[in-house]
């Protein structure tokens, strides 16, 4: 939503100040039909991807999650080495049943061992996150619901 509202306030922008003459109709259309691969995206039946990186995006995770009451959650984690561990624990400690920390192929990518403290309910760490998200499969259920999130390069390697 708040992407959407950038770009619709950035039309308004350069419809009255370059003139570009796009109307709502054109506006309604373009945001029907956006499309953000890794964003809040079903997979599989019980895997969502989502490229939260920050704790701003785990939060609206959180609340788009918050919306599946009754599910078990397993949480597939990667994070890069810059951010705010803590506050993303917070929001995930919240909600997982599992968690299962790995790491992206990128070199800013956080070792998970280093934050295996940060986490509660972690079922394990490993570092190839493909063998992560094969781990959190093996281990969901029924109606478990698999949330892999944490890095935007984490979920380039699992899409």
């Amino acid at each position: 939503r708040a992407n959407a509202s950038v770009a619709v306030k950035t039309i308004e922008v350069l419809n009255s100040r370059r003139g570009f003459g796009i109307n709502d109709m054109e506006i309604r259309k373009g945001l029907s039909a956006a499309r953000w691969p890794g964003r809040m995206e079903y997979r599989d039946g019980n895997l969502l991807i989502d490229c939260a990186h920050n704790e701003e995006g785990f939060a609206s995770l959180g609340e788009e999650l918050g919306k599946v009451a009754g599910r078990r959650l397993i949480f597939v984690i990667a994070l890069l080495k810059d951010k705010n561990v803590d506050k993303i624990a917070g929001t995930v400690n919240a909600l997982a049943h599992k968690v299962i920390l790995t790491r992206s192929r990128n070199e800013r990518s956080m070792p998970p061992r280093e934050m295996k403290d940060k986490f509660r309910n972690v079922e394990a760490v490993i570092e190839d996150s493909a063998d992560a998200l094969k781990r959190a499969k093996s281990l969901a259920r029924g109606d478990d619901l698999i949330v892999a999130a944490g890095s935007i390069y984490f979920i380039g390697e699992i899409i």
